[in-house]
């Protein structure tokens, strides 16, 4: 009892912590979820470029940072009037990437990609666009997630399942197995037919054990899928 008060205790918390973790990623998601929208786009575009790059080649990734100029600037047009004019540092950034992506549609390279990924990254931060918390946090919360379900779904498998029986079952089915394997090297058939006689129960038995892997896989399984659809959305 003193086990399970114990269990119990670590899934209580287990379970506030990953409702306090969702809470904070939702709340913080849909505060910037306008803002950061527009951003989050034009970044996976980016990160496409590269893709279509490496597999397509130039043509093909022009064509993507063509693109890229289109949603750049839908992105920044909002703010132009209000920050452009006050901030020349901003002018200058504006510039800088204008003359980059019109290098990058004429020649295309990973590595320059990646720099207007970084200067884009740095306009949005000094208009004061962020991402979302997921986004930016999105290997930590997965780890965190992770930590805690794998916890959780460990102490609902230590409650649910009688590990002694099944421990039972196992000693049973391997003495049955060595008893079986001793008989047939000494051919004693009298011994073999009296252990093949137990053979349906001992199939039974096995199923027992292999139900109860498949139900620990789904348990582990199900929660895992449910957070992977959370964080991708």
């Amino acid at each position: 009892m003193r086990y399970l008060n114990e269990y119990s205790i670590t899934a209580i918390i287990s379970v506030l912590l990953v409702i306090g973790l969702f809470t904070i990623a939702v709340t913080e998601q849909s505060t910037q979820e306008d803002e950061s929208n527009d951003l989050k786009k034009l970044l996976v575009t980016i990160d496409g470029s590269i893709k279509t790059l490496r597999l397509r080649g130039e043509n093909s990734a022009s064509d993507v940072l063509e693109g890229i100029q289109s949603q750049y600037n839908s992105f920044t047009s909002p703010y132009e009037s209000d920050n452009f004019d006050n901030k020349p540092n901003l002018v200058k950034l504006n510039q800088e990437i204008d003359n980059k992506l019109a290098k990058l549609k004429q020649s295309p390279d990973k590595n320059s990609i990646r720099e207007l990924r970084g200067m884009i990254q740095e306009m949005a931060n000094e208009l004061g666009v962020r991402l979302s918390f997921i986004y930016e946090n999105s290997m930590i919360i997965i780890l965190g997630v992770s930590f805690i379900l794998s916890l959780i779904m460990s102490i609902i498998i230590k409650i649910g399942v009688n590990w002694e029986k099944i421990r039972g079952i196992r000693i049973e089915l391997k003495n049955w197995q060595d008893k079986l394997r001793q008989a047939q090297l000494k051919s004693k058939k009298k011994e073999i037919r009296k252990l093949k006689l137990q053979q349906g129960e001992m199939s039974e038995r096995q199923n027992t054990i292999l139900m109860t892997d498949l139900k620990q896989a789904i348990l582990y399984l199900i929660p895992f899928v449910l957070a992977w659809f959370w964080l991708s959305t």
